[in-house]
């Protein structure tokens, strides 16, 4: 009995190991995600502030198309 009672503890904290694997892995990948849409955010976020700005970026004024 003991045996099996080993058997199944061992069987049991396999998949506990391989479960620790794939949440890694989703973590991972999540953080990947997470990083790209935090530099496409600042991104996006410094052409807002240079179209909310145009003295600081240098060019011109956004109000009026260029060939008026």
């Amino acid at each position: 009995m003991d045996n099996e009672k080993s058997e199944n503890i061992e069987i049991t904290l396999a998949h506990h190991e391989q479960q620790l694997i794939d949440l890694n892995d989703v973590i991972t990948d999540q953080w990947k995600h997470i990083e790209l849409l935090n530099r496409r955010l600042d991104k996006a976020l410094g052409k807002i502030e240079d179209l909310e700005n145009p003295d600081k970026s240098g060019s011109a004024p956004v109000d009026r198309p260029p060939h008026y």
